[in-house]
C-alpha cells in the first residue's frame, strides 16, 4: 500500500508479486511469491519443496502480520541470527506460528484486535479466517 503526501488515497501495488488463481477453485499452485517475514505456511512449504496449492487465505495471513506490525512496530515472526544463510529459522516460527503478545507494546491493545491477528495467523488455512469472514 503506497500513500502519496498531497494525497492522501491508498493505492495498492503488487510490485510484480501477485498470482492469479483458478476462477473455479480459488487456487494457485506451483510458485511462491512475496516477502519472507509475510508469507504464509503454504509459501514456505513451497519453497521448501513440498507441492502444495493455496488460495486467497495466504493474504489473509499477511493481513495478520501487517496488523501485529502496526500495533506493536515489531515483526511477529523475526530472528536475530540465520546460521544456514537460507532463512531456516523464520520458516519454522511461521510453520510453527511462534509469535507472543507478551511484550510491552501490547499491554494496551485490546483482547479483540489481538484475537483478530490470532484468526489470521492459523496455520491450517482451513481454519484461518477469510476476508469475508473477518468483516
Amino acid at each position: 500500500i503506497l500513500l502519496t503526501a498531497d494525497q492522501r488515497h491508498g493505492k495498492i501495488s503488487d510490485l510484480g508479486l501477485a498470482r492469479h488463481t483458478n476462477p473455479l477453485t480459488g487456487e494457485a499452485a506451483g510458485t511462491y511469491c512475496g516477502t519472507p517475514h509475510y508469507f504464509a505456511p503454504e509459501m514456505v512449504m513451497l519453497k521448501l519443496g513440498r507441492r502444495v496449492t493455496y488460495d486467497n487465505k495466504v493474504d489473509c495471513w499477511a493481513l495478520g502480520v501487517i496488523l501485529y506490525v502496526l500495533l506493536s512496530a515489531t515483526p511477529p515472526f523475526s530472528v536475530d541470527e540465520d546460521p544456514d544463510g537460507q532463512g531456516g529459522l523464520l520458516d519454522q516460527k511461521i510453520l510453527n506460528a511462534e509469535y507472543s503478545f507478551a511484550f510491552a507494546e501490547w499491554e494496551d491493545v485490546s483482547e479483540v484486535a489481538k484475537d483478530l491477528i490470532d484468526m489470521f495467523l492459523r496455520v491450517d488455512d482451513k481454519k484461518r479466517w477469510s476476508a469475508q469472514r473477518a468483516l
